[in-house]
């Protein structure tokens, strides 16, 4: 994905929106891109890792699980962040499953880099 289109996705995400130009110039290399088609899974619920995703491209569903019940509970698109519970809290594994609805990028964001950039 070139630049100018990750950086508009960034400007769509809440956590993002407040960076300054140069700030978003610093953090958009660090993160990895991937593609998804639908059903392909972006996170599995239990799963443990500590990136914080961002919706580049495409949508896809959050689903919580209760016994072999699954309830969709969000729905995500272009410039929605995910796994914010398991990225700022090593002790929490990924609670949901996030499953593409359509074809779709993503970029994650590792903390051990985010951490680096906070220091």
């Amino acid at each position: 994905m070139d630049r100018p289109t990750f950086d508009s996705a960034l400007m769509r995400s809440p956590l993002f929106s407040g960076m300054d130009g140069q700030s978003r110039a610093a953090i958009v290399p660090r993160f990895f891109t991937f593609t998804f088609r639908p059903d392909d899974p972006i996170v599995r619920a239990g799963a443990a890792g500590r990136h914080l995703g961002v919706m580049l491209a495409g949508t896809a569903i959050v689903q919580a699980r209760r016994s072999e019940q699954a309830y969709t509970v969000e729905h995500l698109e272009a410039g929605r962040v995910f796994g914010e519970m398991a990225f700022f809290d090593p002790q929490s594994p990924r609670t949901a499953d996030i499953i593409g609805t359509s074809h779709g990028t993503a970029a994650l964001l590792p903390f051990h880099t985010y951490a680096q950039m906070v220091r």
